[in-house]
């Protein structure tokens, strides 16, 4: 799910060094009952009415103990396993269109902490550079509890020196296990900006675990911004596979449309795929 949630700014990396060091890391990588660290590479290509590019990023994650991979779907062993962990990014993009090219830059430094009692608390750093404009810097914070050790509620904060203002939202995810004894996962996001017009984004997803390696998911989404032009809605599908416990691979699509109470609407689409392997 995560290739899509960063789909405000786009990136392309063309290093061949990251490429070399991250098949390195697969080629290292053993068989076992735990992990203790991930490495993963995204890229993806988007279009719209003004404007086409591609992006790429790398990203690490680190868990403070091994993550055991026993007790569901592979892709959520750090939530069944209420991990405290920190992550960092680094993001590239390039894109041209009616208003010119640009190069940017985007790094990205988190972490998460889970007490005994299952409370979660977080934050974030982002540092952005991008070509012919200002860089921004933002920040986040983040509160938030396992309801149970299925179910999670979080609130979060960030702010950043571009605008006066912050930035809210509430997340909250479940897993439940069906009849067939499948599994489906589900979520909600509502964002909401502190500006002069009202803003608010909700986000839902859900994917469908056929068993612990294979997953379906897909994706809705509606803001409104209260000025002419700022309604959109969003939608896509996204499939990840392990195809061995410590290898993941993902792709998917991304379509969101802008504008929807003017005539002249926009579609943007975006294709991704991505390669995670555990450690």
């Amino acid at each position: 799910m995560a290739i899509f949630y960063g789909l405000t700014r786009m990136y392309i990396l063309n290093k061949s060094v990251f490429s070399f060091t991250f098949l390195a890391l697969i080629s290292a990588a053993s068989y076992a009952d735990s992990f203790q660290s991930s490495a993963s590479f995204s890229y993806a290509d988007f279009d719209n009415r003004y404007s086409d590019g591609s992006s790429a990023a790398i990203g690490l994650t680190v868990y403070a103990e091994e993550v055991s991979i026993s007790k569901g779907p592979l892709a959520l062993a750090g939530f069944l396993n209420k991990a405290s962990g920190v992550s960092a990014s680094f993001t590239s993009s390039e894109y041209s269109g009616d208003f010119g090219s640009s190069d940017s830059e985007d790094y990205r430094f988190s972490g998460s902490a889970v007490t005994h009692q299952g409370l979660i608390l977080g934050g974030g750093y982002n540092k952005s550079v991008d070509e012919g404009q200002d860089d921004y810097t933002s920040y986040l914070v983040r509160v938030g509890a396992y309801l149970d050790d299925v179910t999670t509620a979080t609130f979060s904060y960030s702010d950043d020196d571009d605008f006066d203002g912050g930035a809210y939202s509430f997340n909250a995810f479940r897993l439940s296990e069906l009849n067939s004894g499948k599994k489906l996962g589900y979520g909600l996001n509502m964002g909401y900006l502190d500006v002069d017009e009202f803003n608010l984004s909700i986000n839902m997803n859900a994917t469908y675990y056929i068993n612990n390696r294979l997953g379906i998911t897909g994706l809705l989404g509606y803001s409104h911004r209260d000025f002419k032009g700022g309604k959109s809605a969003s939608a896509g599908l996204q499939m990840g596979y392990f195809i061995r416990s410590d290898i993941n691979l993902s792709a998917g699509f991304h379509v969101a449309e802008s504008g929807l109470d003017i005539s002249g609407s926009s579609t943007s689409n975006v294709v991704a795929a991505s390669i995670t392997t555990r450690f």
